[in-house]
């Protein structure tokens, strides 16, 4: 349809800018901005100082439910080679959100985290394929 052509048309400019394989991560995270916008989640800047770590952690905005977040455009698959858990999986989101957590210590979204982690309330796990 009409949205499938303009976002081809989009990766067109975005691979032609950054490259094929920059493109992808772009078009990726282009996709999870527009999902957790859908989903009425809060756009949060956490300080994260990894480059293998989530692409967002948010919360929703009318029931206060965290969510961690990935981003795939193109062929991207979720990867397996980390030593604390394949990507996505239980063990790698406990791993970032306590680093996330601890980088984030004493402020406001930091410590809401750390209390929604702590007394294990639902928390949603996404990725988003563009």
């Amino acid at each position: 349809g009409i949205l499938g052509r303009k976002i081809n048309k989009i990766a067109d400019s975005v691979k032609k800018l950054f490259g094929p394989n920059k493109a992808s991560e772009v078009i990726g995270e282009a996709g999870l901005g527009l999902a957790l916008y859908a989903l009425g989640f809060k756009y949060l800047r956490f300080d994260v100082h990894a480059v293998h770590g989530p692409d967002q952690i948010a919360q929703q905005q009318n029931t206060n439910v965290w969510g961690i977040f990935e981003a795939k455009g193109g062929s991207s698959r979720l990867g397996t080679g980390a030593s604390y858990g394949k990507e996505m999986s239980g063990q790698w989101i406990s791993h970032w959100i306590k680093q996330v957590i601890k980088q984030n210590a004493n402020t406001k979204y930091g410590d809401d985290l750390k209390d929604a982690f702590n007394t294990h309330q639902p928390m949603l796990a996404l990725v988003v394929r563009l």
